[in-house]
């Protein structure tokens, strides 16, 4: 009665032994019976009072559920605060390039192009700066 009375769907095993259910990945433990299903569909039962069964050919299959709804642990929240101190500690300590007054240098542009619009512009701001009176 009761495999009447519960929700039943067909999933299909990967070649790794794994399905998607309900927002989890149901992965069946390596068995003498999990050797067929891989390529197949397998019957999934969810009861309301009881875990997921799956079954292949009437008989049952043993599994592990991955949940993909994973939550952030506290603890790492605490060590995150932590590790920003260790950050600010860094940030003040001078690299090697800084020590020996390594400057990075602008970007160069090669063309003759490059160079007339350069001249233009600085006569353009200086006809813009001086004001005829």
């Amino acid at each position: 009665m009761s495999d009447i009375l519960c929700h039943r769907e067909l999933r299909y095993v990967g070649a790794q032994l794994t399905f998607h259910y309900d927002r989890r990945q149901i992965i069946l433990e390596q068995t003498e019976l999990s050797k067929g299903p891989p390529g197949r569909y397998v019957e999934v039962y969810e009861f309301s009072d009881k875990p997921l069964e799956i079954r292949w050919q009437g008989h049952l299959l043993p599994y592990r559920v991955f949940n993909k709804d994973q939550r952030v642990n506290p603890a790492a929240i605490v060590e995150n605060k932590r590790l920003r101190h260790a950050l600010s500690i860094a940030i003040n300590v001078m690299t090697n390039s800084e020590k020996i007054g390594y400057k990075k240098r602008a970007r160069r542009v090669y063309g003759t192009e490059y160079e007339v619009q350069s001249e233009t512009s600085e006569s353009a701001r200086n006809a813009v700066c001086t004001i005829p009176s």
